[in-house]
């Protein structure tokens, strides 16, 4: 069927939303969108699900996760060793809590955000040349033939990573909840150079950094979560361990039962930044608005922030410990061979 290139912009997106850009739906997609790139909206929230894909292409495509994770890995493991000299080094040259900073790379992040995208698009044209792509605009009579124009979508990208930049700086000067306030002043009172809205993390905005750690926390509100039919609850049949005796089974972390018929779960498109940020070396600390509802004392909610802080640190340092080894492991295979 054919897709107007919006409705192709939301296809794409979805897809990315479900980690689906290698799939053939989300490479045909791809392809029949950027080709219809002069016809696209120039509205902001097209243009931010064309970069959220773009970004998900680039951070989570087929020849990109190996060197990438490895790298990322690599660098919270060192890190975490140097996290607290960092931090006394920027809090003693006059550096303030809660400060605002833009990326200083946007502009090398964006060239090789687009240079995945043509990479992708004009692959996908290449093996779809036989049977003719799956999709295309509705606004041509006629597939449209071949790889996309690299100067049209050239230019598509870099309107859109505008785009989302500017969206996210904007975030910046209007939305600060009383969570993400609450979250930030006591980080402060625990001696963490903090930053408010960083968009330094390839345009997301991140809802407090520690960049001296690269630890995102992320103040989830009711906005961030969907209420779903169905019961995730713990299973038990009359022995505490649950179900046959075995441990009880527990919803994932991001789905939250909330009556016996529905339950809490994270919406794509925090679990989507969530990857992405890791992707680009952060570690993330999501803090749901229950959790921090539930913290009664200041003291309580400083010990609840450290020791999530330290377990994504932990979790860093075992990324990079589990990098190494898988690097070593195929340079010596490499050598057998």
């Amino acid at each position: 069927r054919d897709f107007s290139p919006q409705q192709l912009a939301g296809v794409v997106w979805a897809l990315a939303v479900m980690q689906a850009v290698n799939s053939p739906p989300f490479r045909a997609a791809w392809a029949a969108l950027l080709r219809a790139a002069p016809q696209l909206p120039a509205s902001e929230p097209v243009l931010t699900q064309v970069w959220q894909a773009a970004l998900a292409l680039h951070l989570e495509g087929e020849g990109a996760g190996e060197g990438q994770q490895a790298a990322g890995a690599g660098g919270r493991g060192a890190e975490a060793g140097t996290a607290q000299q960092q931090q006394q080094q920027q809090q003693s040259s006059g550096g303030g809590s809660n400060r605002n900073r833009s990326s200083s790379s946007s502009s090398s992040t964006t060239e090789d955000v687009i240079a995945s995208a043509l990479a992708a698009a004009t692959a996908a044209a290449s093996s779809s040349a036989a049977s003719g792509p799956a999709l295309s605009p509705s606004s041509s009579s006629s597939p449209l033939p071949g790889p996309p124009d690299p100067a049209a979508v050239r230019s598509l990208l870099l309107r859109a990573a505008a785009t989302f930049q500017a969206a996210s700086s904007g975030l910046r000067r209007r939305v600060q909840s009383s969570y993400q306030r609450q979250m930030a002043n006591t980080l402060s009172a625990l001696g963490h150079l903090t930053l408010i809205e960083d968009n330094s993390a390839g345009g997301y905005s991140v809802d407090i950094s520690l960049p001296a750690l690269r630890v995102a926390v992320e103040a989830d509100g009711p906005t961030h979560t969907g209420r779903i039919p169905g019961s995730p609850r713990p299973t038990h049949t009359g022995s505490p361990g649950g179900a046959r005796g075995g441990p009880a089974q527990q919803p994932p972390q991001s789905q939250q039962p909330t009556s016996p018929h529905h339950y809490y779960a994270e919406l794509g498109a925090t679990a989507m930044k969530r990857r992405h940020l890791r992707a680009m070396g952060w570690q993330v600390v999501n803090v749901s608005y229950k959790e921090w509802d539930r913290l009664t004392s200041s003291e309580a909610k400083r010990a609840f922030l450290q020791e999530r802080i330290n377990q994504a640190l932990l979790e860093g340092v075992r990324e990079a410990v589990a990098a190494a080894g898988g690097e070593e492991g195929r340079e010596k295979r490499h050598e057998v061979a």
